[in-house]
């Protein structure tokens, strides 16, 4: 079977509200709107009623390939397809063994739904969540009251970034400043292989140096803090959870 390829060359000015609806029915809303139609008896009617707002005729496989690669688009923004998928998609669709939307170029929002509130809404259903809890909630807000709820529906959950614990971070530059500091208000302490610092909850960064040996215990060090503290004769532990 053959293709037809259908240009629009009218707006929508003065024109009949049969004519209106048969370029809806072609997918042709717009002044120079394209589609590419079947051959078949009732496209050339549809196409025959509407022939003083359109231009058509045959369309080729090349013709085809440059509209694909040089319009396609994925929403508002243009797409680059590989010419080689392309020319292999095409031989197939001139054959009627292929449609245009097995490219799957639609749009990311609505992903060829149409409106977004014919899709995977909740429509007009009610009485959930914070349905019925506003300035005339007379019926709910005596339950809400008694039982000390903020507010009624689900209680929302946490992703998987916000369940991971945020270490907080070091660097031995830092470190280095406030041994003092830290041995005076017991942060740090004095033992017979050397000071002692607790930094747990902290990754150790190699920002910065040593000036003495130090036996650091924290949740994490980076590799090359974990060298600067041994090449002093220091000692890079983990602490216990």
């Amino acid at each position: 079977m053959k293709k037809l390829i259908v240009v629009r060359i009218k707006g929508l000015v003065g024109v009949p509200n049969k004519i209106k609806r048969t370029l809806e029915l072609l997918r042709l809303k717009k002044k120079f709107s394209c589609v590419i139609v079947d051959d078949t008896k009732e496209k050339l009617g549809m196409l025959k009623k509407v022939k003083s707002y359109v231009a058509f005729g045959y369309v080729k496989p090349e013709i085809v390939e440059k509209l694909l690669l040089k319009r396609a688009k994925k929403g508002k923004k243009k797409v680059t397809l590989d010419e080689k998928k392309v020319k292999e998609f095409v031989s197939k669709f001139m054959e009627n063994k292929a449609r245009l939307s097995e490219l799957k170029i639609r749009g990311r929002r609505t992903c060829g739904y149409g409106a977004r509130k014919k899709h995977r809404g909740k429509g007009s259903k009610g009485g959930k969540g914070l349905a019925g809890t506003g300035k005339k909630a007379g019926h709910k807000r005596t339950y809400l009251l008694r039982y000390g709820i903020k507010a009624l529906g689900k209680r929302g959950f946490k992703s998987e970034k916000q369940k991971k614990e945020k270490k907080k971070v070091i660097n031995l530059r830092e470190i280095n400043e406030n041994v003092e500091k830290w041995l005076a208000s017991g942060k740090a302490k004095e033992t017979e292989e050397g000071i002692e610092i607790e930094l747990k909850g902290f990754k150790v960064l190699s920002q910065g140096s040593l000036d003495r040996p130090l036996i650091i215990k924290a949740s994490k060090f980076s590799s090359k803090a974990r060298e600067k503290i041994e090449r002093v004769g220091g000692k890079a532990l983990l602490a216990q959870k």
